[in-house]
């Protein structure tokens, strides 16, 4: 059997409408906006959704790697009753 000359497939309307979640979640645009918004806009902004995801996660990292060493340095020298005051 052969399908409509045109049309979105199942699979590309799921796609769709999780995208359109998650961006939702991350800029200020109504559902419609985005379902009505040029298709190279809508990747922009997908593309600059996980670029800024990418650039927190690796500054959270960074933070967390400095407070574990950080924690690491402060941790070589004895404290409290545990000096050992010969």
């Amino acid at each position: 059997m052969i399908g409509p000359f045109f049309g979105l497939t199942d699979d590309y309307q799921i796609r769709l409408h999780e995208l359109i979640s998650e961006l939702g979640k991350t800029y200020n645009f109504t559902h419609d906006d985005w379902y009505s918004m040029p298709i190279q806009l809508r990747t922009f902004y997908a593309r600059k959704a996980v670029r800024d995801n990418e650039q927190e996660k690796e500054k959270l990292e960074s933070a967390r790697a400095q407070a574990e060493a950080s924690q690491n340095r402060s941790s070589q020298f004895p404290r409290g009753p545990a000096v050992d005051r010969r």
